[in-house]
């Protein structure tokens, strides 16, 4: 049973988005100057450009010499344009998506980063439990839906429940190094930010907002909030 209603006029306007991503064969996206492939089937920034704005705050949060995990790194576009422009980081990237896995290595190769991982995880399923990372940013599947089987790509923008956003509040504790904190992508405006504070404070974390862009453009016209959230350990 869901807690709260899906935003279905949200919903319905990103299916339509996602269909448009099926069918894209490969193709190139540009970060500023930084070239990056996509691969069939993979999230793609063409169609939900979130992770272009995600990817320059972070920038400006991470601390030099961190340790980062990145859940869901699609294309790695995000986590490629940290490696790029820091090369202080070690930076560990997963998907569920094990086409993304290979899409994001392939751009790691091309950019030639060094100190970084990239493996398949259902969240924090195959990460090693000693393994603590400074940072742990997902841009979240914040579309709250009561469809309970979804493929790879609605996986990456739909969370049936907040199951999964629930189980990676529960189980990120174990991998955050002291005095780290979780860094989560969401928008207010299509996403469901009460489950989501009420998940965090459940499982023992505060939220603070750090970032908001309101200027990201969907489908052409439509602009969408765009926020990071630090979630830190209350202790």
């Amino acid at each position: 049973m869901l807690l709260l209603k899906p935003k279905q006029k949200y919903i319905t306007n990103t299916y339509k988005l996602l269909e448009l991503n099926k069918l894209e064969k490969k193709h190139y996206f540009y970060l500023n100057k930084y070239k990056f492939i996509v691969y069939p089937n993979v999230f793609s920034p063409k169609y939900f450009p979130f992770g272009l704005c995600f990817s320059k705050r972070l920038l400006q949060i991470i601390k030099n010499n961190s340790q980062v995990l990145e859940i869901g790194c699609g294309c790695g576009i995000i986590s490629g344009y940290l490696g790029i422009k820091n090369k202080t980081l070690k930076i560990t990237a997963v998907d569920i998506n094990k086409t993304a896995v290979k899409n994001t290595i392939a751009n790691f190769k091309a950019h030639k980063l060094k100190n970084t991982k990239v493996f398949y995880s259902n969240v924090f399923s195959k990460i090693p439990l000693e393994q603590k990372y400074d940072y742990i940013f997902w841009d979240m599947p914040f579309g709250l839906t009561n469809k309970r089987k979804l493929n790879n790509l609605e996986k990456a923008v739909f969370d049936y429940n907040y199951n999964s956003i629930s189980r990676f509040f529960k189980n990120s504790k174990k991998h955050i190094i002291k005095g780290g904190c979780l860094l989560i992508g969401f928008s207010n405006l299509i996403g469901h930010y009460s489950l989501l504070s009420k998940l965090a404070k459940e499982n023992n974390f505060k939220l603070q907002l750090l970032t908001l862009d309101k200027d990201t453009i969907i489908e052409g016209r439509k602009k969408a909030d765009m926020r990071i959230y630090k979630a830190s350990i209350v202790i």
